[in-house]
């Protein structure tokens, strides 16, 4: 039998049947989805049909034209997913309830995967299952067979592949002794959380009914809690840019000391970090997190921004741009752990390396982009040696007025945030050496040129920004949402 997935599928049903005892219905469905619904409708209506297990679907006219198979490189579409995660029942409305559960993604070999997954108490009906993928090149389709255990028989596959972060893969399933199809969504919410749901459908597609939804967590390997201080922060991140004259350096890094001490290591507000720009001396990078609007608001509408900016004037020194930042997708913002002390050596400190892709919004898929970078551009990134804390995507928090000539700040001293959509992404790194050595694994990283640069290029409206950022004292650790395949 020929491994391609069409053909699996199209196994299970007897020589007698007709295309046109398919789903017409089948329409609904995005280009590389109606082939997979088609195949997969033929199959239900012909075993209905042969097996006179359930009534029989009323034939339909169905357009014979094939579609052509998905032209993106989706073997590697699960290699974000490796490790161990933390399941919750995950409603409709996508909070979780729980956690009650793993589930463990490994990576076998290239174009396989497996996933085991487990429930446990307080849950009143334990439950488990076992998949195993594997990736058809030909088609750039994913074929996925399901189990009760690693050593049970599996069923009829799931065929599908994944667009813009959401998998959809379908094939038939017996249910209440009749024939229906099966969905099975993987859906990729941010760094460490994603969705994994099972849908049911009797009108071979028309309509689909949700079993089951569950809600993934990925479980930290990284160091236990040093501190009652760690934890995260924040939903709302700027990072301003200072300008310091000639041997003022220390004054700038004293008075985000003194500041940041006052301030504390609540959520509300906070000085994250204060970084050296690497490549122009002078130049420094604050990163401040806000808990929402209001603790923004109340910075920079009260004294704490008063009294930094009479600070600053009395040093020379000078806020140049600013970006306003947003969490792109959960969980929110950094894992920050305990501040730099003096004496830390640079090698702990680390390089922090923040990217900003800047987006062409004239792409009527620009806003797909956060996905499109979780799944295909974080693991190659990560897979070439770097640590990724967070990704943000920019946000105008209305802190501008029109003069009745122009745009300017609405808050005294703070510059205007540049009115672009972007994305930026933070990693992390040992030293320069360790970057200099990650970008070289990445140019000879052919999955990475020839498949995901190509479609990196298309959203963007111009070359990514790099900013090469070292910590300076009291800067909080930024920790790594990662968690080390197991």
């Amino acid at each position: 039998m020929n491994g391609h997935p069409e053909n699996l599928l199209l196994s299970y049903a007897p020589r007698y049947c007709l295309p046109s005892q398919s789903a017409g219905a089948t329409h609904r469905a995005t280009s590389h989805t109606r082939l997979r619904l088609l195949l997969a409708g033929a199959v239900v209506a012909c075993l209905a049909l042969s097996t006179r297990q359930a009534p029989a679907q009323p034939a339909r006219e169905l357009n014979p034209q094939r579609s052509a198979p998905p032209s993106r490189d989706g073997s590697h579409d699960f290699d974000f997913l490796e490790g161990t995660w933390q399941l919750s029942d995950a409603p409709a409305d996508y909070h979780t309830l729980g956690p009650y559960g793993r589930l463990v993604v490994r990576i076998l070999a290239p174009r396989t995967a497996t996933v085991e997954w487990y429930t446990r108490e307080p849950d009143p009906a334990p439950d488990s299952g076992f998949m195993r993928m594997s990736y058809d090149p030909a088609s750039n389709q994913w074929m996925i067979h399901e189990a009760a255990s690693q050593t049970a028989s599996p069923g009829p596959p799931l065929v599908g592949s994944f667009e813009h972060g959401i998998g959809s893969f379908i094939g038939p399933r017996k249910r209440d002794g009749r024939l229906v199809l099966a969905r099975l969504t993987w859906t990729f919410n941010g760094l460490g959380n994603e969705r994994l749901e099972w849908a049911f459908s009797a009108d071979s597609g028309t309509t689909w009914k949700t079993q089951r939804a569950l809600g993934l967590s990925r479980v930290s390997t990284s160091p236990a809690r040093r501190s009652a201080f760690e934890g995260t922060c924040c939903p709302r991140v700027e990072v301003v840019w200072y300008s310091v004259p000639a041997g003022k350096d220390e004054q700038l890094i004293d008075l985000f000391a003194r500041e940041s001490r006052a301030m504390g290591d609540s959520i509300r507000v906070q000085d994250v970090a204060l970084f050296r720009d690497a490549d122009r001396p002078g130049v420094f990078a604050l990163v401040r997190g806000f808990d929402r609007e209001r603790p923004t608001d109340d910075y920079y509408r009260g004294p704490a921004w008063t009294a930094h900016r009479a600070a600053l004037d009395r040093a020379g020194i000078r806020v140049d741009s600013l970006i306003e930042l947003m969490t792109d997708r959960r969980p929110w913002g950094f894992i920050v752990g305990e501040r730099a002390a003096a004496d830390m050596p640079a090698k702990a400190r680390g390089l922090v390396v923040a990217t900003v892709y800047t987006l062409d919004q004239h792409r009527p898929d620009y806003f797909y982009f956060s996905a499109f970078f979780v799944q295909s551009v974080a693991p190659r990134i990560v897979a070439s040696g770097a640590r990724l804390p967070a990704v943000f995507t920019s946000e105008d928090w209305g802190f501008v007025q029109w003069t009745g000539q122009r745009y300017a700040s609405a808050i005294p001293g703070r510059p205007i945030n540049p009115q672009r959509m972007s994305f930026v992404s933070f990693t992390w790194f040992a030293d320069s050496a360790s970057y200099r050595r990650h970008l070289k694994a990445l140019e000879a990283d052919e999955f990475w040129r020839y498949s995901v640069m190509p479609d990196l290029t298309r959203f963007l409206a111009e070359r990514p920004a790099t900013w090469r950022l070292v910590p300076v004292d009291r800067s909080r650790e930024l920790r790594d949402w990662r968690e080390t395949p197991q």
